[in-house]
């Protein structure tokens, strides 16, 4: 049965049951969006022989951002076996002017190679301008103790007021 609209024939639609609509509506459904609300099945996928580096890669990276950042944070020090001592009081503040004795018997000051001669006039230079004049003096344990008190001899005429003996805590 054809229905016209608005007297014009070439306007016509053919009268369709309810049924008829819900069947041409539910399969333009299906075609257009039915694949969204389908149950899927999962296909096996073949085993590949090969491996992917890529998350090797990204790893690879991290560390070396990893290990680039802390390296930055690392003060090179100078290896000291420091003395033992029970009455050892733990120093708040980081000293500003430190000297170190090797085992070997080098002397550096502020993690720079010092020779022996230039220590007092390098040393005398910068506390005549601080009003803060302690000096941190870390010895290894096996330095000779003639040269442990010529270095204090140094420091104390070079103008050291506050001498620190730097120990380490007994284990």
């Amino acid at each position: 049965m054809l229905t016209v609209i608005s007297g014009n024939p070439l306007c016509s639609i053919p009268e369709i049951t309810q049924n008829e609509f819900l069947f041409f509506f539910s399969c333009l459904f299906v075609c257009f969006v039915g694949n969204k609300f389908m149950i899927e099945f999962e296909h096996l996928k073949p085993l590949s022989n090969s491996l992917s580096i890529t998350p090797l890669i990204d790893i690879i990276f991290l560390l070396l951002l990893f290990f680039m950042l802390t390296s930055v944070f690392i003060t090179p020090g100078i290896p000291l076996d420091l003395p033992e001592a029970a009455i050892a009081e733990f120093q708040e503040q980081p000293p500003e002017e430190v000297v170190y004795i090797s085992k070997l018997g080098e002397i550096y000051w502020n993690n720079r190679f010092m020779p022996f001669d230039d220590l007092l006039p390098a040393l005398s230079q910068v506390l005549q301008t601080r009003t803060n004049r302690q000096v941190t003096i870390k010895a290894d344990k096996e330095v000779a103790f003639g040269l442990f008190v010529r270095v204090m001899d140094i420091v104390k005429a070079a103008g050291g007021e506050d001498l620190v003996i730097s120990a380490e805590f007994p284990e």
